[in-house]
């Protein structure tokens, strides 16, 4: 699984785990576990886009594919500067479970 740099991964690793597909499928499966985990809970703010690319070491095009995605299941709301709030974990979880091919 593709984890932040601050986690004491090499930074050669983060952005290349391609196992479970794309960089930006991974940042999603992380964000989303971060989410549920209760990390972000509802009504808090995620990082700015360009602070989370930075934290991944991935690309803007890629983090804004992976929020993109996390939006479209319900899990927050991206307001063009403002930033993306985190709505409730339970409206976006089972659609995103298969989303990610999860059994």
């Amino acid at each position: 699984m593709l984890k932040r740099r601050d986690e004491g991964v090499s930074p050669k690793m983060i952005g290349m785990h391609q196992s479970s597909g794309s960089t930006s499928a991974n940042i999603s499966e992380v964000l989303y576990q971060e989410i549920i985990s209760g990390k972000y809970k509802p009504g808090m703010m995620l990082p700015s886009q360009r602070d989370l690319a930075s934290q991944f070491e991935a690309s803007m095009a890629s983090e804004r594919t992976a929020l993109s995605s996390l939006a479209g299941v319900g899990l927050f709301q991206t307001k063009p500067g403002k930033g993306s709030l985190v709505l409730s974990v339970s409206t976006g979880k089972s659609h995103f479970d298969g989303w990610l091919g999860a059994a």
